[in-house]
């Protein structure tokens, strides 16, 4: 199905579906009562609309969407699981798989650049065939791919910064930096954690840790510690 960004793979179903390539999940979490939803990005800030037709079009055919699934879990267990950190006063430790973290943010990465007819920002043909092959589990992913995280707070602040001024941290939200109308890198922030994914290649900065297998952080007011627990097994 040629509307399927996952057609190269030729295993497509009959009937295209609503891609949420931003989760559902994750839109209904950060939504508030009046249902405007708190994101960085290419988003608006607050925007004034249902979790229902926000990051959302029909990019994927129902397998291949529904093959997806887990994906979003995963990242929701994340999320929320640094969300209840701050909301609380006690210790937290959370269990994370990384390969599966790697599959949201290309799955994000995917749904949003095809339904803005924009899959050559991601890469050619050889590369979006390569990325899919990991997206669906057709190859594992390999070591120059992967996550960067850093727990320091203060080195890579979030976009809108005056929410963090006043104390009113979102539970996420994240920026895409491109060049040269090619993506670069995906920034992920899920306070005190800021999160790198890059396609190729570890080249950041000393105070990042490129796919680490825990990270560990301790806040003074009040004392607690926050533990992250990343899996990088094959899933």
């Amino acid at each position: 199905m040629k509307k399927c960004y996952a057609s190269p793979l030729k295993e497509c179903s009959s009937k295209l579906s609503r891609e949420h390539f931003i989760s559902r999940a994750l839109l209904d979490f950060v939504a508030d009562e009046n249902g405007l939803v708190d994101l960085g990005g290419p988003f608006a800030l607050r925007e004034p609309t249902n979790s229902k037709n926000l990051g959302v079009s029909k990019v994927l055919c129902e397998k291949h969407n529904s093959e997806l699934a887990f994906v979003d879990a995963e990242m929701m267990t994340l999320v929320s699981g640094i969300a209840n950190f701050n909301r609380s006063d006690v210790d937290r430790t959370i269990d994370v798989k990384g390969h599966v973290l790697t599959f949201w943010v290309l799955k994000f990465l995917f749904g949003m650049y095809a339904s803005t007819n924009r899959l050559s920002w991601i890469g050619d043909t050889d590369v979006i065939m390569f990325l899919l092959h990991i997206l669906f589990q057709k190859s594992s992913v390999p070591k120059s791919i992967g996550l960067s995280m850093n727990v320091d707070p203060g080195a890579a602040p979030p976009p809108h910064r005056v929410l963090v001024d006043r104390g009113g941290y979102p539970p996420w939200c994240f920026r895409v930096q491109e060049s040269g109308h090619q993506f670069e890198r995906f920034f992920l922030w899920c306070y005190p954690l800021s999160i790198h994914f890059s396609l190729f290649g570890s080249d950041y900065d000393t105070r990042f840790v490129y796919r680490p297998s825990e990270l560990g952080l301790i806040t003074n007011e009040p004392p607690k510690r926050l533990e992250v627990k990343i899996d990088w097994e094959k899933t």
